[in-house]
Order: structure tokens, then C-alpha cells, then sequence
């Protein structure tokens, strides 16, 4: 399993937006078209600005594919938009996985 990890710093006031835009994506996405089998956002407890988005998929073709894509796409533009900076964004493995 390999997982797209992006940390976002959201500007206040904004962080409702950028969950609304998580769950519009969500409804749209298709996995016929290649998108993440699950996908989270995490926010952070002690820092409402702050966001981790999870997006997994079952091989490193396909999230290097969408790692690529995903530049070009309105929506991560739009996430973009609402951040104090660029996201840090990884592709990580599972390296252990407990029940």
C-alpha cells in the first residue's frame, strides 16, 4: 500500500472551506478514473490550521501517477488557494500495518 501524505497550513477562517472542498471531492471522485481507495483528513487537536491528508492506493504506479496529476488539478489548486504556503506533500509505503 502506498499513501500520498499532505500536510496543510490553512489560513484561519478558512479551515471550513477547505473541509468543504474535501467532501465535495469526495462525492465526485471516481475509482474508475484512478482516485485513492480511501482517502482522510486529519485535523490537527491542538492547531485548527492545520491538516493531514491521507490518500491510499494499492500500488506505487498509481500513486506516483496521481502525485503527477494532481498539480494540474482545479480542486488541489483550490486547496492550494486556501494554505499560507505550498503543502508538503510525500508518497510514503506501509512498512507495518496493525488490526
Amino acid at each position: 500500500m502506498f499513501v500520498i501524505v499532505a500536510r496543510f497550513e490553512v489560513r484561519p477562517g478558512e479551515e471550513d472551506a477547505f473541509v468543504a472542498l474535501h467532501e465535495s471531492a469526495g462525492r465526485v471522485l471516481s475509482l474508475s478514473k484512478g482516485e485513492a481507495p480511501s482517502r482522510e483528513l486529519l485535523n490537527d487537536a491542538r492547531d485548527p490550521s492545520t491538516f493531514i491528508s491521507l490518500a491510499r492506493f494499492p500500488s506505487r504506479e498509481a500513486a506516483e501517477q496521481r502525485t503527477l496529476e494532481i498539480k494540474k488539478d482545479d480542486w488541489f489548486r483550490r486547496l492550494v488557494s486556501l494554505s499560507r504556503q505550498a503543502p508538503d506533500v510525500g508518497l510514503y509505503r506501509t512498512a507495518w500495518k496493525g488490526k
